[in-house]
Formats: structure tokens, C-alpha cells, sequence
């Protein structure tokens, strides 16, 4: 992220998390950045298209960054690159049913 303010690049973490887990972005210092529970939003295409961030075209060329369920990532993702240009990097932390990923 260092880089990332250095260079004026405009970036947007994303994170699934558990409730008593939201506040650790901030705790961990990041910037610009947007929680959202485990509750299978992050698996919404219709909804994710709908977020805010699409309706600016400044955002077109911004780097993303998403971390979450497995599953939950790769969908964000796919709307992503239907809809930006940017760099997606993503981490997948957990999969229903898999341990260890």
C-alpha cells in the first residue's frame, strides 16, 4: 500500500469479514477501505454492479484489492474485470468445507 499512496494511485481494499473481525483494517492502519459481513454479498453480482465505486469513472483505472471467502473473491472479481481496467489482487482466506487454504 506504501507504494500505492507514494505513486497518487487511487486503490480500494475490499474485505469479507466476520462481525468481530471488522474492525481490524483500521486497527491494521489501511486506508480507503470497505467491510462487508459474511452474509454472501460478496457472491452478488447484481449487487456488487450496483456499488457506488462503478459510478465514478476515475475509479476505472484504480487498483483493487479483495480478501474474503474463496468463492466470495472470485465473483467480485469477475465483475471487476467486466468493469475495470485497474489491478485486481486478491486472497482468498477460507472455503466452506476446506481447511488450510
Amino acid at each position: 500500500m506504501p507504494y500505492l499512496i507514494k505513486n497518487k494511485h487511487q486503490f480500494q481494499f475490499y474485505f469479507e469479514l466476520d462481525g468481530e473481525n471488522k474492525n481490524i483494517p483500521e486497527l491494521l492502519g489501511l486506508e480507503n477501505f470497505t467491510v462487508f459481513p459474511k452474509n454472501a454479498l460478496f457472491r452478488n453480482e447484481k449487487w456488487i454492479n450496483e456499488l457506488p465505486i462503478f459510478q465514478i469513472s476515475d475509479w476505472q483505472t484504480a487498483s483493487f484489492i479483495l480478501t474474503g471467502n474463496a468463492k466470495s473473491v472470485q465473483t467480485f472479481r469477475a465483475v471487476l474485470k467486466k468493469r475495470v481496467i485497474g489491478k485486481i489482487t486478491t486472497q482468498g482466506y477460507w472455503l466452506e468445507g476446506k481447511k488450510g487454504l
